[in-house]
C-alpha cells in the first residue's frame, strides 16, 4: 500500500458529520396494507381513537365539514351565507343556533359587487376575524380575475388560507368565478357549467386533505341563484 492510499483510507473512514446524513425514509405501506389497517369492524368503530370534531354552529355544522346552500332563486343564499360568516367570525348567535367558537373566516366571492358586500357585512356585524376575497376589488388592486378553474388559482388559494390562519372558507356564487368567452352560446354554457366547477373544486378539498387542513377547515359551497344544470330562457340562465 502507497502513503497516498493509506490516506485516501483514512479520509474515508473519518465519520460523517450528523448534519450530512440523510436520514432513511420508512417504507411506505401499499394502498392494499392501508386499507386493511383502516377497515375496522362495525363493533370497532367506537375505539378508532379519531379526536371528536368540535361543534361550530348548533349541532349541525362540524369542524371537517363540506357544507352545500342550495336554495331557488332569490331567497337570499347569499344573505345566508354571509350571515353564517359574520357569525363565526363574531362568535354570535346565528338565528336560533348557538355559535360555539369564533374562528376567522375567508369569504370568497365571484359576482357581488364589491360595496354591495361591503354594506351588507357592515350590516351583518362585520369583524377582523372574517376577510373577504372579493373578484371586484381584486380585479381593481391586480388586474386579475377570479377562476379557480385554474390550478395555480387553486393553489394560491390554499396557501391563502394556510397563511391567514383561516379555519372556515366560504365559497359563493362559483358558477362566476369560471372564464369563458362568450356567455351567450347556450349549448357551451352547459356543456362547461358541471365539470368546469366540480373538478377544481375537487382539487382544491384533495389538497387541504393532502395538508391536513380539512380537519380543520370548514368549506361552504353556495350555489348561484339554485339553478337547474338545465337551459332557462334562450341564454342558458
Amino acid at each position: 500500500a502507497t502513503p497516498l492510499r493509506d490516506q485516501n483510507i483514512v479520509d474515508q473512514a473519518k465519520p460523517v458529520k450528523k448534519e450530512n446524513v440523510v436520514p432513511l425514509q420508512p417504507l411506505q405501506k401499499s394502498l392494499l396494507e392501508q386499507f386493511k389497517e383502516g377497515t375496522l369492524l362495525s363493533t370497532q368503530l367506537g375505539e378508532a381513537g379519531i379526536p371528536e370534531r368540535k361543534k361550530l354552529v348548533g349541532d349541525w355544522l362540524c369542524e371537517g365539514d363540506l357544507s352545500f346552500v342550495f336554495a331557488r332563486r332569490g331567497l337570499g343564499k347569499t344573505w345566508f351565507s354571509l350571515g353564517l360568516a359574520c357569525a363565526i367570525a363574531g362568535k354570535s348567535d346565528f338565528g336560533p343556533w348557538q355559535v360555539h367558537e369564533n374562528l376567522p373566516v375567508l369569504y370568497v366571492d365571484g359576482e357581488m359587487p364589491c360595496e354591495v358586500i361591503h354594506e351588507r357585512v357592515s350590516g351583518l356585524g362585520a369583524s377582523n376575524s372574517l376577510s373577504v376575497l372579493n373578484h371586484e376589488a381584486l380585479f381593481h388592486k391586480n388586474g386579475s380575475v377570479l377562476n379557480l378553474t385554474d390550478s395555480l388559482s387553486q393553489e394560491a388559494l390554499t396557501q391563502l388560507c394556510l397563511e391567514g390562519g383561516f379555519r372556515v372558507l366560504m365559497l359563493d356564487n362559483l358558477v362566476w368565478q369560471k372564464l369563458i368567452s362568450d356567455k351567450t352560446q347556450n349549448a357551451s354554457i352547459r356543456q362547461w357549467q358541471a365539470a368546469a366547477i366540480d373538478r377544481p373544486i375537487a382539487a382544491l378539498l384533495a389538497d387541504l386533505k393532502a395538508r391536513r387542513m380539512l380537519d380543520e377547515t370548514l368549506v361552504v359551497w353556495g350555489g348561484e341563484f339554485g339553478r337547474t344544470p338545465y337551459a332557462q330562457n334562450a341564454d342558458g340562465r
